[in-house]
């Protein structure tokens, strides 16, 4: 019997310099980009540059990229399908005061904006479930009671002080801490406490950053929506012909002018591809969302899954395109990815998450880690930290609460 030698194909993707700065490109913010072109110009004679970068605003400048209320209304859509109910969140958020709490009790805030005290207190469990934890107490009380929630402490001896012997705590009168607790060693429960918010907004912190200049501009002309890369105050650049056009006179001088031109290339290349997806994803989530840019309906659902599908691309490749990507609308200036609306998702995760937990063997509860690898296989890429959220959105305890419980 002679074997004879056959010759297997096989589908491989090579990531090529190439490709790698393609994908790099494509992630990066405007900022970033302009960074990067401008580093190129210095190391590498064979690009010039036709228009360099000039900035209108005084920079660094303090600013915040992300408000409070951009972040508080990112999450409402994210955690309410139901347009009412982001109707009635976006609502109460008004009454934040400067600590992070409500400034009203739950009666006076059901008169003033005419709804439930029932439906009212549904909305606030969610909304408490937010970032930063203790976020939309009433009290301090309920804040540090959040925020232990958050981390997971739930039941644990730092909660039960909090919650039984609040007021000894909070005056200090720690012997009498220690005998309605019946316990002497409380030293590193007393510790976490001293750790958590006493202002729930106090974790916020100001910080240098880059003013927000859009990547793309919306426009409503009569008949139609335009889109427009913003090209003021970005850089243009392309090859030195004098450079392609030198006869090099050894071998290395050969080899580095190939170099040169291969890395130059490769940049306005990326550039290219860069600016032409970004157009044709910000042209179809514009047609798609006009209702909303127009101010006459809401965000229509659309995820990056979908979108990705829509494109023929990776999804990790759309990510990229919507990763730090500013666009300039009639309703604001705001991420690009702010046009999709993740909520059908997030409501098939939170039936998924249900199923697993109420069909879980009670002696050996499933952590969030095993729930997000379930996910996974049923091709939902969420993080531990969002199926935590959500979890305790639907009032299920830790794993381990489960099975002590």
């Amino acid at each position: 019997m002679v074997q004879k030698p056959r010759t297997i194909l096989k589908q491989q993707v090579i990531m090529t310099v190439g490709l790698q700065q393609r994908l790099a490109v494509l992630e990066m913010s405007r900022q970033e980009l302009i960074e990067r072109i401008q580093e190129e110009l210095d190391k590498n004679p064979v690009l010039e540059a036709k228009k360099l970068y000039s900035p209108k605003h005084p920079f660094p400048e303090m600013v915040h990229i992300h408000s409070l209320e951009d972040s508080l209304k990112q999450q409402i859509r994210e955690n309410f399908s139901e347009n009412k109910d982001r109707a009635l969140a976006t609502k109460i958020m008004r009454y934040l005061d400067e600590k992070g709490f409500l400034s009203h009790s739950i009666e006076e805030l059901a008169k003033e904006i005419s709804v439930s005290t029932a439906e009212l207190e549904s909305i606030i469990r969610t909304l408490q479930t937010f970032e930063p934890p203790g976020i939309f107490a009433r009290n301090l009380q309920e804040s540090l009671l959040l925020q232990l929630k958050a981390k997971g402490e739930e039941g644990s001896l730092p909660f039960r002080i909090v919650e039984h012997c609040f007021e000894e705590l909070i005056h200090g009168r720690y012997s009498s801490l220690k005998k309605k607790m019946k316990r002497e060693d409380l030293a590193k429960a007393i510790q976490k406490l001293a750790s958590l918010q006493l202002r729930p907004l106090s974790c916020l912190k100001r910080e240098i950053a880059i003013p927000i200049i859009p990547d793309l501009k919306v426009f409503r002309s009569p008949k139609e929506w335009l889109v427009l890369m913003n090209d003021e105050e970005f850089p243009e650049i392309e090859i030195n012909l004098d450079y392609t056009a030198l006869a090099p006179s050894s071998i290395e001088e050969k080899e580095t002018l190939k170099t040169w031109h291969s890395e130059a290339r490769n940049l306005l290349d990326s550039i290219v591809n860069r600016r032409k997806l970004l157009l044709k994803v910000a042209k179809y989530l514009t047609h798609l969302q006009s209702d909303f840019l127009s101010s006459r309906g809401n965000l229509k659902p659309l995820s990056v899954q979908e979108l990705s599908l829509l494109f023929g691309l990776h999804e990790s490749t759309m990510s990229r395109i919507l990763s730090s990507k500013y666009i300039e609308t009639p309703r604001g200036t705001f991420p690009l990815k702010e046009l999709l609306c993740f909520n059908p998702e997030a409501k098939k995760v939170k039936e998924i998450l249900v199923k697993l937990i109420q069909n879980e063997n009670k002696e050996h509860p499933v952590t969030d880690e095993e729930i997000a690898q379930e996910l996974k296989k049923q091709g939902h890429l969420i993080a531990r930290r969002t199926i935590a959220k959500y979890r305790k959105t639907l009032g299920f305890l830790p794993s381990k609460a489960r099975k002590n419980f």
